[in-house]
């Protein structure tokens, strides 16, 4: 005659909590994908059209006062340094945005005047560290500055043109004249970061790696091993195989299922009740 076996008390409370922490890990996604994701972009596309119209204004002021921002002679160009520097000035000290990109073009459809202040900027496909000037090369740049000629400003999400990249909101505005194109964009990795969970399963006991952002690629052949660390490998869940980690002593255990890592990352599993049973 077979016997079944029932989790005892003990079973029943593992897979209680894990039933808990499914259903919080859903809610949250739910809640940054579904409500918070679009309240937070409409939030940062206020910010960079009042950003973007703020720029403009003060074009605008400059040009009716007979001012002379810029001007080319024999293929050169020259800049009034003292009013584009007092207009960076202003933004930084304003401090609506942490990160940010402003590009000011003019009819040439080349950059008069950049601020960047971003890690990577996708409107130029360059890195903060960058000094080569590639303006005219990248046609992502002058896409946008046509664009925004042609429709007078528009609001376009910028897709990373790389993998490890994430992805930015751009505003564009025109001067009243159309002497100038203003060009904002800023980052939305925290909204991309709360639109998807990077999920690990582990079959075996790792030193670590259900709860960090490092990886470790291995050539088998050559016996050789290429570690790197990104925030992107971070995971916010993490299940564990239940026979390395059910070992552990019980309030570890519990632990390990009701509170997170240092990372911000969950541990769980799902333990077999028959190891449970008390």
């Amino acid at each position: 005659m077979r016997h079944h076996h029932s989790p005892g008390i003990r079973g029943q409370l593992m897979w209680f909590l894990c039933c808990i922490c499914l259903f919080l890990l859903a809610l949250v996604w739910f809640l940054s994908t579904q409500l918070l994701e679009p309240l937070y972009t409409k939030h940062i596309e206020k910010q960079l059209t009042t950003q973007a119209e703020n720029i403009t204004a003060d074009l605008d002021k400059a040009l009716a006062e007979d001012e002379t921002l810029s001007s080319w002679s024999f293929g050169r160009l020259s800049v009034n340094t003292s009013f584009f520097d007092r207009l960076a000035t202003q933004l930084y000290a304003s401090g609506s945005l942490n990160s940010f990109c402003v590009d000011i073009s003019d009819s040439t459809m080349r950059t008069i005047y950049k601020i960047e202040n971003q890690s990577y900027c996708n409107l130029h496909e360059t890195l903060l560290s960058d000094s080569a000037n590639n303006d005219m090369i990248v046609s992502t740049a002058v896409a946008m500055r046509k664009k925004c000629r042609t429709t007078g400003g528009f609001v376009q999400t910028l897709n990373p043109p790389r993998l490890s990249g994430s992805a930015q909101l751009l505003v564009g505005r025109n001067t009243a004249g159309g002497e100038y194109t203003v060009l904002v964009t800023t980052s939305l990795v925290h909204v991309a970061e709360a639109g998807k969970i990077l999920s690990t399963v582990l079959p075996m006991a790792a030193t670590g790696s259900e709860m960090d952002g490092t990886a470790v690629i291995s050539d088998m052949e050559t016996n050789q091993k290429l570690a790197f660390d990104a925030h992107v490998c971070l995971p916010a869940v993490s299940i564990l195989d239940p026979s390395y980690t059910c070992s552990l002593p019980a309030c570890h255990f519990l632990l390990s299922l009701l509170t997170p890592n240092l990372s911000g990352s969950h541990n769980c599993c799902f333990p077999d009740p028959h190891s449970l049973k008390m």
